[in-house]
């Protein structure tokens, strides 16, 4: 009887240890169950994420548009710096699509802009170069060459 009671509780363990694996399984598949039915519902919810991928998207066309703006812009005063340097006014005027005299125009503003009235070799001896012979302010003394550089 030893034996039997042995085998039979042996058995009865074993029936347990089976009927707890599967109460347990069960719980645990339906967690699972529940993270995939939330995991699909965030499927669900194409438009929103369609909608901020297309945010990103013009958002980086953007910035590739300012980027390649500020790009040309860099290129063109890096060309107007060179022009200044070599004064090929007439081949600038060619790349640029002007006329000389704009170009001429745009390298005074510039140079202007950065308080000099002339580049290396190139002395313009239009308004503002020298004083004129004579001139006098008010009080009937010759203003200041800083004056002039300023013009």
């Amino acid at each position: 009887m030893t034996l039997a009671a042995g085998i039979l509780g042996f058995l009865l363990g074993i029936c347990l240890a089976v009927l707890a694996g599967i109460i347990f399984w069960r719980r645990r598949q339906g967690i699972f169950q529940r993270v995939l039915e939330e995991l699909s519902l965030e499927d669900l919810d194409w438009e929103s994420r369609l909608a901020n991928l297309e945010n990103r998207i013009y958002s980086l066309a953007q910035t590739l548009q300012e980027i390649k703006e500020q790009g040309r812009r860099l290129e063109m005063l890096l060309t107007q710096k060179e022009g200044r340097k070599e004064g090929e006014l007439v081949e600038l005027a060619r790349r640029w699509g002007k006329t000389k005299g704009e170009v001429e125009l745009m390298l005074r503003l510039g140079r202007l802009r950065e308080g000099r009235t002339y580049d290396k070799g190139h002395l313009h001896s239009g308004f503002g170069a020298e004083p004129a012979a004579g001139a006098a302010g008010r009080d009937g003394q010759q203003p200041s060459q800083s004056f002039y550089a300023r013009l």
